[in-house]
């Protein structure tokens, strides 16, 4: 989370004692701060569980080779991953299936 540092006020001013204006206004931005972390949060694990279903699905040479592997590992694995020779001469929905999984990852 972003640290929120108040504005400072004139000197001796007491914190707090802004008007009421100031104060919503400082609220207001503290309410779209949080709105947006809580969104790239939500957009973060909506990513991992796509990724996830896309290897669940994906042809058992990929399942193989990312099994038991952490979402991170697994998105920096998939991230790795690259088409060799024998994937594409074997089968062409293998060798797709790396393509996309890296797109995503």
């Amino acid at each position: 989370m972003l640290p929120v540092k108040p504005s400072p006020g004139p000197v001796g001013t007491p914190r707090g004692s802004g008007s009421d204006a100031e104060q919503a206004g400082t609220r207001q931005v503290l309410a779209v701060r949080l709105a947006i972390r809580r969104s790239a949060v939500q957009a973060a694990g909506d990513a991992r569980r796509q990724l996830f279903s896309a290897v669940l699905t994906a042809p058992e040479p990929v399942r193989a080779r990312l099994r038991g592997l952490t979402s991170e590992a697994l998105v920096a694995k998939i991230a790795g991953l690259r088409t060799n020779a024998a994937w594409a001469n074997v089968n062409v929905e293998t060798a797709t299936t790396v393509v996309c999984l890296q797109t995503w990852a």
